[in-house]
């Protein structure tokens, strides 16, 4: 249940919100984009899943929640941001 909270709530207390992985090359891109995007750095929430000790755990209920494993991970305003 821990994964879920956190997940929920960097989701619900950003505009933006990336789930993200450091060494992800589609991840800096993702993050190099929003920045560029004329966006208050305040209202954008990142989390590196490597660097947390809960990451494969909210990885996995983002899997449940969205139906896309991989990252980067992109809500917007709360709405799911799918792989195209």
């Amino acid at each position: 249940m821990a994964a879920k909270q956190i997940a929920e709530k960097l989701i619900s207390e950003n505009a933006i919100a990336i789930f993200s992985k450091s060494y992800c090359p589609f991840c800096v891109r993702a993050k190099q984009v929003i920045s560029g995007q004329n966006v208050d750095p305040s209202k954008i929430g990142t989390m590196e899943l490597d660097e947390v000790s809960e990451g494969p755990a909210i990885q996995d209920y983002l899997a449940e929640k969205t139906g896309q494993r991989t990252v980067p991970n992109i809500f917007i305003s709360g709405k799911h941001i799918a792989e195209r």
